[in-house]
């Protein structure tokens, strides 16, 4: 398997920011896995939080490689929630699901492939390698199509308070918006194993202008502030053919490649829960999993 291959299945796991079969506990040479401590969830506060909807347009971004050999790709978030609290940010918590069948790779440079179109030749390995290539493993392992990131801590934000937080640009003149900066973390399930992860964010909430007393924002953009990466092997995630089997050249490989993490963003659009849809466009929600 060319250092190219492996990079690229490498890739396409660093950003189940994005959200599940399995290898063996032990490697060929008797090596064990041994994930890290989950998170503890923080208590739950007494507050007014409220239920915020993810968009469609919310999803990974994917960027592997560089000089005349460059590829993208991106990860759709299925569905997800949020519960916010304006006056106590630190008690946010909510879960984001991603389809792993849906993630797509194309060449840097281009344009993405249309929706329906033919899987190429990076897609079609990801798969494999997610054992998700052949309709009869989705069929058999169900669990295996969909990973979950579950919020479970803010560690710290720029400000608690969104009526503390600065105001800032928004591109539209009747919206006014807040931006306020977090450090999050959750678990990731991914191919049936869960791992502690922790994200920074930019979040802005807005709201329609003007903005009467007391009233929530309307909705929420979400951006990690930077790139981020997700242990393969500690998800049992390993090179495999399209029959299943796994590939102890391109595992070599990979193991060499966890010193050089591929870099992934996220970023994703919550809309209040039974709000009517911003002016700026149609923001329908999507129901969870």
């Amino acid at each position: 398997m060319s250092t190219l291959r492996a990079r690229l299945a490498a890739a396409c796991w660093s950003a189940c920011l994005a959200a599940l079969g399995c290898t063996p506990d032990s490697g060929p040479a008797g090596e064990r896995f041994e994930p890290p401590r989950l998170v503890r969830a923080a208590p739950n506060r007494a507050g007014h939080a409220l239920e915020y909807s993810l968009d469609s347009q919310s999803r990974v971004t994917l960027e592997l490689g560089g000089g005349q050999r460059r590829l993208q790709g991106e990860l759709p978030i299925t569905s997800g929630r949020l519960w916010i609290d304006g006056a106590d940010l630190g008690a946010t918590r909510g879960t984001l699901t991603f389809d792993l069948t849906q993630l797509r790779w194309w060449d840097a440079g281009s344009k993405p492939p249309p929706e329906g179109a033919t899987a190429t030749t990076s897609t079609e390995q990801s798969l494999d390698w997610l054992q998700l290539s052949r309709s009869d493993d989705i069929q058999s392992h169900p669990e295996l199509r969909y990973a979950r990131f579950t919020l479970l801590t803010i560690g710290s934000s720029s400000s608690n308070d969104l009526d503390a937080a600065p105001t800032v640009r928004s591109g539209q003149s009747a919206v006014v918006a807040r931006r306020v900066r977090l450090q999050a973390s959750g678990e990731l399930e991914l191919h049936g194993h869960r791992l502690p992860h922790t994200v920074s964010l930019a979040a802005t909430f807005e709201w329609p202008a003007p903005v009467e007393p007391g009233a929530p924002p309307r909705r929420v953009r979400i951006e990690t502030s930077e790139p981020f990466t997700v242990d393969l092997l500690g998800h049992r995630i390993v090179p495999r053919n399209a029959r299943g089997e796994i590939l102890a050249d391109g595992l070599a490989e990979l193991r060499r490649l966890s010193r050089s993490p591929v870099q992934a963003r996220a970023s994703w659009l919550a809309q209040l829960a039974n709000a009517e849809p911003a002016a700026s466009g149609a923001d329908p929600t999507v129901p969870d999993l």
